[in-house]
């Protein structure tokens, strides 16, 4: 079938401004290295060194992650792999933005973002500790040259995540707006790392 001439003329008008719109069209490694320290810092809420380690890591414990490729479908480097997750956590947008943005489909983004985290929660005991007593007792004194509040040993902070849930679920993970979320609650020392 055969569109009229004036729908044909719009969807070619809505291709070339999606083709304009910039993606990804080099290598992750090229891009990474044109971004401001400032901006992906912002975009990402880690510096460019910390996500080098982070990749690393990920890299030395799942080596075959970069290559597990035995479904014929297009390998997806774990660089990208990592900042979707991460820009997904940290912008908590949609994600239309993040599947424009890295020319992914929606399931891909999503299965992208568990298998992310899945990693992460798995090694959660790397990356977060709680304080032995000496710890609490260095970062009691620096919160309290900071802030003259006496005590601290964390500041806490959280934030929703809104979640897709299954119908039989919906109740376990409904917050008060009536949306459906699961909290993502932090406690960090006072340079700023994770303990909890």
């Amino acid at each position: 079938m055969m569109l009229p001439q004036n729908h044909q003329q719009m969807y070619h008008a809505i291709i070339k401004t999606y083709n304009l719109h910039p993606k990804f069209s080099r290598y992750v490694s090229d891009w990474l290295i044109d971004y401001r320290p400032s901006d992906f810092s912002r975009l990402y809420r880690m510096t460019q060194g910390t996500f080098h380690k982070l990749h690393g890591f990920v890299m030395e414990k799942y080596p075959q992650y970069e290559c597990d490729n035995d479904t014929g479908r297009i390998l997806i480097a774990s660089m990208v792999k990592l900042l979707v997750t991460l820009e997904y956590l940290a912008a908590q947008g949609p994600l239309r933005r993040i599947e424009d943005e890295f020319g992914l489909a929606d399931s891909t983004v999503l299965n992208i973002i568990e298998e992310i985290l899945d990693i992460f929660t798995d090694n959660q005991g790397i990356f977060i500790k709680w304080p032995s007593v000496d710890e609490a007792e260095i970062i009691k004194s620096e919160f309290e040259d900071a802030s003259t509040f006496p005590g601290v040993i964390g500041a806490i902070d959280g934030s929703q995540i809104e979640v897709k849930v299954p119908i039989a679920h919906i109740h376990d993970c409904t917050n008060r707006k009536c949306r459906q979320s699961v909290i993502l609650q932090g406690v960090c020392t006072y340079s700023k790392l994770f303990s909890s």
